[in-house]
């Protein structure tokens, strides 16, 4: 038996108690944080004094301890990484042991926990908490690695339980709410309600756009595909890779289907707004219907049940038969690095992009954008640090601007088209001799701008992998 344990408590009663009883105990203000989780360095002040520790990663674990000003741990402090766990400790003791009571602020508010160190071990054995400390409602964690402070510092405090099936009902209800992922849900059920979220709104999308042919009904359907395949490869080492693959092909080929049909909507609004010549807005509409007819007879043909099919199955036995026996289960530490991993490549596609590069290359960082887009709009509220936000919104305007270098591309391929089969001394062969003309320059400022955006983009993927990576 260890002559240390620890209890959670439900609130403060403790402290009260011993205040009405009249029983005076030292108290200490904390603060806590660390510059490095492997090794472990960190900062602690206790009132007015303030120290570094480094502990060792040697097999004796042996940690060094340095006295430091007040102005060394201010300093410090820019350097942090995680969050600041901040506690009063209140020191008492009886006959049996030395206890303190620990009750957390900031970040970590409403969190209560009672240390304590007894004498030996059979008074550690015999200690009885209810008859010490009345009915005040406890659980020990004596054992439980989570209410360490490195654990707090990153993932914050552990619920006791998640509702998923109300966090489902909740998001079906309302299609505005903002993904929050708690650090410490499972993994997979995590990743199922995420997949479930995107797929539900696929349907709503895609009963829409049968109703209504509404481009903006088939662009929410592409959008939510696109999310359920960038959290499906995201959380791939969750699953099996059989049936995960197998959903990943499937949406693939919907992707590559309504690929034109969606290129020719953006098209069509832009032309509309161009004042472009009516013979070439009639050519292009009857090309959009062909387009629409065959999306239609798709979403109705029996192709389309089996994806469904598939993937109802799919989410069904996701945290069952498809999940893996093995995996990650802290979903923050699981999705840190993951998000590490799509940072690094999308850096390593980025700092190749140079004046003059091929289309192709601009393609390839546009979908590395999407994807770690994709991701952070479920994980980047999950992360303390202002710089992860501050990412998503410049992966957000980037895809913008990327998406926009890639419309002109297909456009000027559809004129390119029409140019070759059209009266080239008719009206719309000059308005598309001059639009290519046009598309071209701004293919240019696009490309001008991207470029010159480059290096805060990589600044913001810089800071961000470093205070990510202390999450693995």
């Amino acid at each position: 038996m260890q002559t240390k344990r620890k209890f959670l408590l439900s609130d403060d009663s403790i402290l009260r108690t011993l205040e009405r009883a009249g029983l005076k105990c030292r108290k200490v203000k904390i603060a806590w944080f660390y510059t490095s989780f492997y090794p472990e360095i960190y900062y602690i002040r206790q009132n007015d004094e303030c120290s570094l520790h480094h502990k060792k990663e040697d097999l004796d674990r042996q940690t060094l301890n340095f006295k430091i000003s007040k102005d060394d741990f201010k300093e410090a402090l820019k350097s942090r990484i995680a969050r600041v766990v901040q506690k009063s400790r209140y020191g008492f003791a009886n006959d049996e042991a030395e206890f303190w009571l620990e009750l957390y602020g900031g970040e970590l508010n409403m969190l209560a926990v009672l240390r304590a160190k007894f004498k030996d071990e059979l008074s550690s054995a015999n200690f009885d908490f209810a008859k010490t400390f009345g009915s005040t409602d406890f659980c020990e964690i004596t054992d439980d690695y989570r209410y360490k402070s490195r654990y707090l510092a990153r993932y914050g405090i552990p619920p006791r339980s998640l509702d998923f099936a109300h966090a489902r009902n909740v998001f079906e209800k309302f299609s505005r709410v903002k993904f929050f992922a708690p650090p410490y849900a499972d993994s997979v059920k995590l990743a199922r309600l995420a997949l479930e979220l995107a797929w539900t709104r696929a349907c709503g999308a895609k009963s829409e756009y049968q109703k209504s042919l509404a481009p903006e009904a088939l662009h929410e359907l592409r959008v939510q595909i696109r999310k359920f395949r960038a959290v499906l490869k995201l959380s791939a080492p969750l699953f099996e890779a059989e049936k995960k693959d197998e959903i990943l092909k499937l949406l693939a080929e919907f992707m590559s289907r309504s690929n034109q049909l969606r290129d020719l909507h953006v098209f069509a609004e832009f032309l509309k707004a161009d004042d472009a010549p009516a013979s070439f807005l009639q050519q292009l509409n009857l090309i959009t219907k062909r387009s629409e007819d065959k999306i239609l007879e798709f979403l109705s043909s029996a192709e389309f049940t089996n994806l469904s099919g598939a993937i109802s199955g799919f989410l069904n036995g996701a945290d069952g038969i498809y999940a893996r026996s093995e995996y990650e289960k802290i979903s923050k530490k699981f999705a840190s690095a993951r998000l590490c991993k799509l940072i690094k490549s999308l850096r390593a596609e980025l700092k190749n992009l140079k004046q003059g590069s091929l289309l192709q290359a601009f393609h390839d960082v546009r979908i590395g954008l999407k994807r770690l887009r994709y991701a952070l709009e479920i994980f980047a509220r999950s992360f303390d640090e202002g710089c992860v936000r501050e990412l998503f919104k410049r992966t957000k305007a980037a895809c913008e601007d990327f998406g926009a270098l890639q419309d002109i591309s297909v456009w000027r391929n559809f004129i390119a088209i029409y140019q070759k089969a059209s009266d080239k001394s008719g009206v719309a062969f000059a308005y598309l001799l001059a639009l290519d003309a046009r598309l071209n320059d701004r293919r240019a400022e696009l490309e001008e701008k991207i470029l010159n955006e480059k290096e805060p983009l990589l600044r913001a993927l810089k800071r961000s992998l470093r205070k990510i990576k202390a999450y693995e």
